[in-house]
């Protein structure tokens, strides 16, 4: 078995939450709640999530500290790092198609048990919602999974960012 790097652990754990959060920003915040809005459409959404989300005391911290959030996924992020460092010798591949394969073990062991025990279970939310939230959630694993496997499997800055 290969000796795990802890500081390489840590590094691509930040860049991997980092990468995870930016993608949360991008496909939740701005695609899902503002742009289309679908999320917080009370025509579509269910009212008990909708109630949730905006009168139920205390808000989430995704709403009124989001900056706790983002802490929370670099912490995930650098449990999973030393997840990859242990398995990631029987994770097929090189490189982004290895990334890939670590992002979609993130999205079935993590987002697929919260989006059906919290949204579809416990708030009501509709199927299809589920559904588009779900895809959202595989794009945030892959980011977090390439760049965890990225940094953490020899990404050499210095070679690759040399003038």
């Amino acid at each position: 078995m290969e000796r795990i790097k802890p500081i390489r652990v840590i590094i691509a754990g930040i860049l991997g939450g980092m990468a995870a959060s930016l993608a949360v920003l991008i496909l939740f915040r701005l695609i899902g709640f503002e742009y289309w809005g679908i999320l917080t459409n009370p025509e579509y959404q269910s009212p008990k999530l909708l109630k949730v989300w905006t009168e139920i005391e205390p808000i989430p911290l995704a709403v009124n500290h989001p900056g706790i959030i983002t802490l929370g996924f670099v912490i995930l992020s650098i449990l999973h790092a030393f997840v990859f460092a242990v398995i990631r010798q029987g994770i097929p591949g090189e490189g982004l198609k290895k990334g890939i394969i670590f992002g979609l073990i993130i999205w079935l062991f993590s987002y697929v048990f919260f989006e059906f025990f919290t949204p579809w279970n416990m708030f009501g939310e509709p199927l299809y919602l589920v559904g588009l939230e779900l895809l959202f959630w595989i794009g945030v694993a892959f980011s977090e999974g390439i760049v965890i496997a990225k940094v953490y499997g020899g990404y050499d800055l210095k070679r690759n960012f040399a003038s």
